[in-house]
């Protein structure tokens, strides 16, 4: 009976921590952006990626790191997800 109570209190503090979390959320967007640019950067100790750069209609850059293996054409158009 005791552990019944222990699993109950529980799951009825977890359930109310969740309800009044204080974190923020994450905003994003999805936009449409043109890939403008690609280059192949170090970015960890020995290990090369391709560095994409996307632009946005409103002129904006975002950058975005894949795998070598990958293969990207320049003028590339698709929706990115964008986070704010």
């Amino acid at each position: 009976m005791k552990k019944l109570f222990v699993i109950a209190a529980i799951a009825a503090s977890a359930a109310f921590t969740g309800c009044y979390s204080t974190r923020e959320g994450i905003y994003a967007n999805m936009e449409d952006a043109e890939l403008v640019r690609i280059d192949t950067v170090e970015r960890y100790l020995n290990k090369y990626e391709q560095l994409l750069t996307w632009k946005t209609s409103d002129n904006m850059e975002y950058v975005s790191y894949v795998p070598l293996n990958r293969r990207y054409i320049v003028g590339t158009r698709t929706s990115v997800l964008i986070r704010h």
